[in-house]
């Protein structure tokens, strides 16, 4: 009986872990909005902030980055797969073909990191040759 009950409670601790986690993973609906770059960067490389203008307007399978002018710069598809950590999106980039990422959102802040191969992290190097986008949700 004492085996029986140290081993119930070895497992509290690892069905708490499990369900923050889960807990944490993206929900798409928190997607879905008007959205602002912060930062960027490009196989190591910072993006300069003044390249980093537009608008993006996420839909719960687009995205949609507008210029000042607003014209359409880009309108890209989406598909998540949540069962992914981090999760995993596809993204199909009209007229510039596909790539793979992760993404997160915290609070009002979206990071998106993208290339041809899927990264792991989220950090844009020169060897995954990764972008990474860092936006701020609009209010």
């Amino acid at each position: 009986m004492k085996l029986l009950v140290t081993f119930i409670l070895a497992l509290v601790p690892l069905t708490v872990t499990t369900a923050s986690t889960e807990d944490k993973k993206l929900d798409p609906d928190s997607l879905v909005g008007t959205w602002s770059f912060e930062a960027g960067a490009k196989a190591g490389l910072t993006f300069p902030g003044e390249g980093l203008t537009g608008t993006w307007i996420v839909t719960e399978d687009t995205f949609t980055l507008k210029a000042k002018d607003g014209k359409t710069v880009w309108f890209i598809k989406y598909k998540l797969d949540k069962t992914k950590s981090p999760v995993a999106i596809d993204l199909d980039i009209e007229d510039k073909g596909n790539a793979l990422g992760i993404i997160r959102v915290d609070g009002n802040d979206l990071t998106l990191c993208f290339g041809e191969r899927r990264p792991v992290k989220f950090e844009p190097t020169k060897d995954n040759g990764a972008t990474l986008y860092v936006l701020k949700k609009k209010k």
